[in-house]
């Protein structure tokens, strides 16, 4: 790697003396960081006006020493040029892997490793193998893999891993990393190759999905291992991630931009049955229908709302209501049975097909500590007024924490929360949920808990039980939504005359959000939501 093309902008600090002499040999100042004390005088108060420091840990004992770290940032106004990586990475066995991944519903092998070479005999014929080194929730690198005779791997680049039909292994190799608590990782997967035939056609959300020889075989945390070309990759990410940040930072909170996916079901009570939303919709749209995967064949069962984006939740709301409406003219104008059809929202009404509201962001960067504030801040709470049996039918194959997709959208960049059911039971609903979000991500420094990373919060919320819900789910939502109100009447009481009314809705939005989680009200997944948005239109 030719030291003229390392940035001079990135210092990086390990608490692993390999993993320092790996990067010294790039170019980046590396410091090896043994002792605490030494540790933080290298924070990032004391590095150089525009400069990014990455921390490379790989030790989960110096945690103590990253939260200082944090909180020495916060005070600075450095925080946005530090990178934390691994800060919430736990120490694992093969078994306890396993567990773990098996828990966020992700295709694992029997014999997976953990920071260990994958067994020789276990080796399978006419099975491929790809690695794919994750940087927070992106690829940074993949690569084939070749098993070398003393067990270990070479590697052959491959660039074209972010296209079908590599995409759907990267993401699974992020959310691998991710459910781990690994910001930083090398995901070793094997699949088969004539699994990889898929339809150009078909929707992202269909060719995404993992199919059947899709197996995780091997992680490695914070490789001590890298090839030089995936250093420089790396490098390529962390240098994008410190173009971003200044140019947020330089840009108005109005620059955030909202959208949404919302998926329903049409069901027919008099017939008992669903009825296709390609029967009245078209494919594409802000009114249309979304695909699904039966049996090898694509159908079309879902209705699905795609509203324009807004820089509001108020205005993103009243975009949701046009595109019902002219949802209800298509469906009305097919056929007179289209005025007797329910519409459901939920998690997974009637058992059959699991639903989704997947809410899009522009305007901010995409890191792992942003995924992690929205699992704790918005679907922690939002968990505990799911239909609780629609909510263990659909995770965890769906509605897993931290499941997000990047996004171009139209050049402005972002990305898609998708771990959220369909929260359309009214519009008073929706706006609350989307508030709190939009809260979530514009006042997200202000906002210190990580809950959605502590084992037994995650065991909880993966096993949807109302009376776990009602005894320590609910006391720990009620505490997170007081902290995101807290933070807003600090910004209202800050305002000058006139600002404040915006955050003074966004306030009682939220409350009113507090008031049903604290009162134990839940949806009802059986209840046709027209009545709530249409009014007769």
């Amino acid at each position: 790697m030719k030291a003229g093309a390392i940035p001079h902008s990135i210092q990086l600090l390990t608490d692993d003396d390999r993993v320092c002499q790996m990067w010294n040999g790039t170019g980046i100042p590396t410091a090896l960081c043994t002792q605490n004390n030494r540790l933080t005088e290298l924070g990032p108060d004391r590095m150089d006006e525009g400069c990014l420091v990455v921390l490379w840990m790989r030790r989960s004992h110096k945690k103590e020493v990253l939260q200082e770290l944090t909180k020495r940032a916060v005070r600075t106004g450095t925080q946005h040029r530090m990178i934390i990586l691994n800060r919430f990475a736990q120490s694992w066995n093969h078994r306890t892997m396993r567990l773990r991944l098996r828990l966020w519903g992700l295709p694992i092998a029997d014999e997976a490793v953990w920071s260990e070479p994958y067994p020789i005999e276990n080796s399978r014929r006419f099975v491929r193998t790809l690695c794919f080194w994750v940087n927070q929730c992106e690829v940074a690198a993949a690569a084939h893999c070749i098993r070398t005779p003393q067990g270990g791997y070479s590697y052959l680049p491959l660039d074209d891993w972010s296209q079908p039909p590599y995409r759907r292994l990267g993401r699974m190799a992020v959310r691998a990393a991710y459910a781990l608590g690994w910001d930083i990782a090398a995901i070793t997967l094997r699949y088969h190759s004539q699994e990889m035939q898929h339809n150009a056609e078909w929707p992202a959300g269909v060719v995404d999905e993992p199919q059947a020889g899709d197996v995780i075989e091997r992680v490695e945390p914070a490789p001590r291992r890298l090839p030089e070309w995936v250093m420089s990759r790396y490098i390529a990410a962390w240098s994008m991630t410190l173009a971003e940040t200044a140019s947020s930072r330089n840009e108005s909170k109005t620059s955030l931009k909202l959208g949404l996916d919302m998926e329903l079901i049409l069901y027919h009570p008099g017939r008992r049955k669903i009825v296709p939303a390609i029967r009245y919709l078209p494919r594409g749209g802000g009114a249309g229908c979304d695909a699904v995967r039966i049996q090898g064949k694509l159908r079309y069962p879902l209705m699905e709302l795609r509203p324009e984006p807004a820089t509001t939740p108020a205005q993103l709301l009243q975009h949701l209501r046009d595109s019902m409406v002219r949802a209800a003219r298509l469906i009305r104008a097919k056929d007179e049975d289209g005025i007797s059809l329910v519409w459901l929202a939920g998690s997974q009404p009637l058992g059959t097909f699991a639903l989704g509201g997947h809410i899009h962001v522009s305007g901010i960067a995409l890191t792992s500590d942003l995924v992690r504030m929205l699992d704790t801040y918005v679907a922690l709470p939002l968990a505990l007024i799911e239909d609780s049996h629609g909510a263990l039918r659909r995770r965890p194959k769906y509605g897993t924490f931290g499941d997000v997709r990047l996004q171009e959208h139209g050049g402005e960049g972002g990305f898609e929360y998708r771990t959220l059911p369909s929260f359309l039971g009214s519009p008073q609903l929706t706006l609350e949920v989307l508030t709190l979000f939009h809260t979530v991500v514009v006042h997200g420094t202000k906002l210190a808990r990580r809950d959605s990373v502590r084992a037994e919060i995650v065991r909880r919320y993966y096993r949807c039980s109302e009376e776990e819900a009602g005894t320590e789910l609910r006391p720990l939502a009620l505490a997170l939504l007081q902290e995101v109100l807290d933070a807003l009447e600090t910004e209202m009481g800050s305002n000058i005359s006139g600002v404040s009314r915006p955050v003074h809705a966004d306030i009682q939005a939220i409350r009113s959000l507090y008031t049903r989680i604290n009162t134990g009200w839940r949806w009802n997944e059986n209840d046709d939501i027209r009545a709530a948005w249409l009014h007769g239109k």
